[in-house]
């Protein structure tokens, strides 16, 4: 996941009201990377992989985190259960973070250890849990800088999926088996995704080639046996049969997020449009 974080100087009106009523802000922009290799943030904190798959039979796993800006920060870390504003002290999670806060010196990396508490967790399934690292900026040491300054702290989220130790296909599997099935509604296609497998199958994005034009979505994350429908909205012109690099009407592609975070995009040819299914009317009792 990527996070960006600003720290800009304020105008004198933002000063007083700032000075007025002590906002203390926190901006957190959160996208997803198809790198892999790191999760890196505008502001200069990054870990070293975008996504944890913990196996089941270990007791702990562990993340690189790295501080590239010029000066010292304090990170907090803590694991929650998907809920991005719950409080890291009430929450009840099967993992815990070590150290929960630390100092990171200019450049210096250290090591994140994500531990396993033997809370148990379904066995014919992957669980999901979301790893925060927050990082607090230093304060301005001039007192009258400080107050002309809006400091805006980052936090990083990325997913921690629980493997248990009977699942051994990982994303591949679910890569593989995903059931994706698109119909025609007027100016939208819709794809309704169906996810056969006991793993959580992300979906960066879907896209459609008609004759007409080319539809697109964002993706999202399904649930082990879960479905998900995704509405395509048209985005460019009608196709053009001379070009060559064209691809052909009635392709549905899916790019899906493995494993190591890296994208893999699936092509699958369409089947011929078919007016919905007229569901008969029922009579009231």
């Amino acid at each position: 996941m990527e996070s960006v974080a600003l720290r800009t100087p304020l105008t004198s009106r933002c000063r007083r009201a700032a000075a007025a009523l002590r906002i203390a802000c926190v901006l957190l922009v959160a996208c997803p990377t198809a790198a892999g290799a790191r999760a890196e943030t505008g502001a200069g904190l990054f870990v070293s992989a975008t996504r944890l798959v913990f196996p089941g039979t270990a007791r702990e796993a562990s993340l690189q985190i790295h501080n590239e800006n010029v000066y010292p920060v304090l990170v907090q870390t803590w694991v929650d259960a998907g809920d991005p504003t719950a409080d890291p002290a009430t929450i009840d999670v099967p993992f815990v973070v070590l150290p929960p806060l630390m100092r990171l010196q200019p450049n210096e990396a250290r090591a994140l250890r994500v531990v396993y508490t033997r809370q148990p967790l379904p066995s014919d399934r992957e669980s999901v849990f979301w790893l925060n690292a927050q990082m607090i900026p230093p304060h301005p040491d001039d007192g009258a800088a400080r107050d002309h300054v809006m400091e805006v702290s980052v936090r990083i989220r990325q997913k921690i999926f629980f493997r248990p130790p009977r699942l051994v296909g990982g994303s591949a599997e679910w890569i593989q088996r995903l059931d994706c099935r698109p119909s025609r509604q007027a100016e939208l296609v819709i794809v309704q995704c169906r996810n056969p497998t006991p793993y959580f199958a992300t979906i960066d994005r879907l896209g459609m080639t008609e004759e007409d034009g080319e539809f697109s979505a964002l993706g999202d994350m399904l649930a082990p046996f879960g479905e998900m429908e995704f509405r395509l909205l048209k985005e460019g012109a009608a196709l053009d049969r001379d070009r060559p690099d064209r691809q052909a009407a009635g392709r549905l592609s899916i790019a899906a997020i493995d494993d190591e975070g890296r994208v893999t995009v699936v092509v699958n040819d369409a089947p011929p449009w078919s007016a919905p299914p007229v569901r008969p009317a029922t009579s009231a009792p």
